[in-house]
């Protein structure tokens, strides 16, 4: 299973320049160009909004300036790398960022395809330089630092922040963390992290981004929090949203195979059979679990912060199960969202999950959290698979009657006590003595 998992992720290195393959070695500039490009968001495959209603999404104000968002994401880097060096000594800030580019070359090319091995690309480490500090800027920005200089004087920059975070997970935008934590090590961005206050956020984007950024470097001493390594960003997002391992191996009748996907009742109709929804601090989609108890049964998911980012970010992980060629039964995000698909039918479903504790947003996007989770177009998954066991013990269990179970209690209170009134009795009659 292990070396499964390590042959995935290892193909996953050469993924993320998706749609140009025929790339020859020596044309980084623009394989680069391309990977960065912004087609994947206008894929009419993936809707921005829930079907019929489009108008009235209280967000659609930040859908329509995507374009103005398209538009830094690819003019940006450099704007802010001219003003990054104007601000300081050129030659010497020049000078200091290729040689820590230089440090992480080999590792930083083993991302790209048809990456060349050999010798020193001086457009290479130029393009990782401008795109990687564009993206530090806007990361810390969007976890409380100053704003990048492209979007200072921007009316609308807490939108477009929001929207070039976003962009940093897409498929085609991705870029090595070698490259980002290297360049981390920087002067302008220690100062930044040393002048800022920095507090983890709850919603999924910025989660990464502070967990791979921030933490590293303020709690250097602090256990990770990785189990594998991630090696880009949406790379970290798949880890942290399904707890980064293939399976728990809990699932008592896990490895049987079934024909098709047992499916599974809404979360109201789950509720009335005696299924009560809890969750665990930091539990993954791969360590969701069906437990029965005496009288109830529960169903352990994952807690997560829902909102129109989260949606994007789903979309972009379905895209990246389906790039990397993951097995059917490993397909951990397609999965887990076809299982939601099923549980949140209905606003009574989702506002039941919100008050358990399994999702957190707001009211305002509350009301439409089954809308667009069921807009979302998920990979095919098989039946071998942890979430293929929840579900067939789910459908199995049926809630206990009480009264034999009220019964049994009685007979276990006379027991006891009959064995009480023993021991007293013999205690009084044969006292121990010292």
């Amino acid at each position: 299973m292990e070396a499964y998992r390590v042959a995935c992720f290892t193909k996953m290195l050469n993924i993320c320049c998706t749609g140009h393959s025929s790339l020859q070695p020596n044309v980084e500039q623009n394989l680069l160009q391309n990977k960065f490009s912004c087609g994947v968001r206008y894929d009419s495959n993936y809707p921005s909004f829930p079907p019929d209603h489009k108008r009235d999404n209280p967000h659609r104000e930040f859908y329509e300036i995507s374009e103005e968002v398209c538009a830094l994401w690819d003019d940006g880097p450099k704007v802010a790398w001219r003003h990054l060096l104007t601000e300081t000594n050129e030659s010497e800030t020049n000078n200091s960022y290729k040689q820590a580019l230089t440090r992480v070359e080999r590792q930083a090319r083993a991302v790209y395809r048809n990456h060349n091995e050999s010798g020193i690309n001086d457009e290479f480490l130029q393009l990782m330089a401008e795109k990687g500090c564009f993206i530090l800027q806007v990361a810390l920005c969007s976890l409380g630092g100053p704003m990048p200089y492209p979007l200072a004087e921007k009316t609308n920059n807490i939108a477009l922040i929001k929207g070039l975070v976003r962009l940093m997970f897409s498929i085609q935008n991705q870029i090595p963390i070698v490259v980002l934590k290297d360049l981390m090590k920087q002067r302008f961005f220690r100062n930044v992290l040393k002048n800022g206050k920095w507090k983890r956020p709850n919603d999924l984007g910025r989660m990464i981004l502070y967990d791979v950024l921030i933490e590293p470097v303020l709690d250097f001493k602090k256990r990770s929090r990785w189990q594998q390594q991630p090696i880009t960003l949406l790379h970290a997002l798949w880890l942290r949203l399904t707890g980064s391992v293939i399976s728990n191996g809990s699932v008592e009748d896990k490895g049987l195979l079934y024909t098709s996907l047992s499916p599974v009742r809404s979360a109201v109709e789950l509720q009335s059979a005696g299924i009560i929804f809890k969750s665990e601090e930091g539990m993954g989609t791969t360590q969701i679990k069906f437990q029965k108890r005496m009288l109830e049964a529960r169903l352990y998911l994952p807690c997560i912060y829902m909102d129109e980012d989260t949606i994007e970010l789903f979309k972009s992980l379905i895209h990246f199960e389906a790039e990397v060629g993951l097995d059917m039964n490993r397909r951990e995000v397609s999965a887990y969202l076809m299982f939601i698909q099923e549980l949140v039918c209905s606003p009574l479903d989702v506002k039941l999950l919100v008050t358990q504790g399994i999702i957190d947003t707001d009211l305002g996007f509350e009301k439409n959290i089954h809308l667009w989770v069921k807009s979302l177009r998920t990979l095919e998954v098989g039946n071998d698979h942890n979430l293929g066991a929840v579900r067939r013990q789910i459908r199995r269990y049926v809630q206990p009657s009480i009264r034999p179970k009220i019964l049994n209690l009685i007979v276990i209170g006379f027991v006891l006590t009959l064995v009480q009134t023993i021991y007293t009795a013999l205690s009084y009659h044969h006292p121990f003595n010292s």
